[in-house]
């Protein structure tokens, strides 16, 4: 039996020896991906998780910063011709076209462009220009950004349709916060500035998809739910989505100027808001009706109407409910509606 006990502790002593060889090796070889703290540690920091609407980094140091990494390098630009932002998974041109252009020639320019020697640009949506807002920021972008964007005064174009108008698209001054429409046919011709992608992911992470069926009890601490923005936004896993984590009073304006009350929003010190689509709003509601159990969600009512972004035709819009229900409703009358604003990646394909 002693000795039975003498070649236990021996065994155990030398997997003991082995497990500390292994740790010490790993030390040795730690990378720039390990975390702070012990080496060899697990845990992630918030600057490796999937880039989302619902994260705020510092931009100070431009392509060296949390935020934004210069990417796409070229032999004429060897430090990269795009900047990747890690806020949001885009990826917008580090020199926006500073050609004073038409609407319809800015879509074809960004389908057709090949910065970084990568195609697959496009022309972004009002809300994504709003992304690169900074409300504090001196010409409008983030401090320390690695952008040459020239005169901010100067305004963008987007991909967005003015819901007033068929006829016209929104366009941008991201300095001074300044929005406005104008004419497709290019009357009066403006800047514009391409991105790619959207939503990016880590390949070693579970992707935010609409496939998913995550527990949404425990609110900012559930399996499906975080609270951001400093505790004004929630992210929802299942879809990437990032809302507005208490809703709007009940208001009488009309569809039109609801929609119009998200691009100015400004919740958690971040721009880049819109109305959801009615397909978004449902998915916050619970196959059994309401919201799921435990969401951490505030002034939301299942008998409200809250304002969508989809129309059935160029007079009518629709509004939901978290019954769920849905109705039409007449763009420009007056209505008593309820505003919940989304925040997340998605452009516009106009034609």
């Amino acid at each position: 039996m002693e000795r039975m006990k003498s070649r236990l502790g021996w065994a155990l002593a030398g997997a003991l020896g082995i497990v500390l060889v292994l740790a010490l090796a790993r030390a040795t070889v730690a990378g720039p991906l390990d975390p702070p703290g012990p080496v060899g540690s697990t845990m992630r920091t918030i600057d490796e998780l999937v880039p989302s609407w619902g994260k705020t980094l510092t931009s100070s140091g431009g392509c060296a910063s949390k935020r934004f990494t210069c990417v796409l390098p070229t032999a004429g630009s060897p430090t990269g011709e795009a900047v990747l932002d890690h806020e949001t998974g885009l990826v917008w041109q580090r020199v926006p076209d500073t050609t004073l252009t038409s609407w319809y020639v800015a879509i074809q320019s960004c389908r057709d462009d090949f910065t970084g020697d990568r195609s697959g640009w496009r022309l972004p949506s009002f809300e994504e220009l709003g992304s690169l807002q900074d409300v504090a920021g001196a010409d409008g972008l983030p401090a320390g950004h690695p952008f040459a964007a020239g005169d901010t005064n100067e305004a963008f174009l987007s991909s967005t349709v003015d819901e007033r108008s068929e006829g016209r698209v929104r366009a941008r001054r991201l300095g001074g916060a300044v929005q406005f429409s104008v004419a497709k046919d290019g009357a009066i011709p403006i800047r514009y500035w391409c991105v790619r992608g959207g939503t990016e992911v880590a390949s070693n992470q579970d992707p935010p998809e609409w496939a998913r069926r995550l527990d949404g009890a425990g609110g900012c601490f559930s399996e499906r739910f975080s609270c951001v923005l400093d505790g004004t936004a929630v992210l929802d896993r299942e879809t990437g989505l990032v809302w507005e984590r208490t809703a709007g009073p009940v208001t009488n304006t009309t569809w039109i100027f609801a929609n119009e009350a998200c691009l100015f929003a400004t919740t958690g010190g971040r721009r880049g808001w819109r109305s959801p689509t009615i397909q978004e709003g449902f998915s916050l509601v619970d196959v059994a009706g309401g919201l799921p159990a435990g969401s951490p969600f505030l002034n939301v009512s299942g008998s409200v109407d809250f304002v969508s972004s989809s129309s059935r035709s160029g007079t009518v819009g629709q509004t939901f409910t978290v019954g769920p229900f849905l109705s039409a409703v007449t763009k420009t009358t007056t209505l008593s509606l309820a505003i919940w604003c989304v925040r997340g990646a998605g452009g516009d394909d106009p034609e």
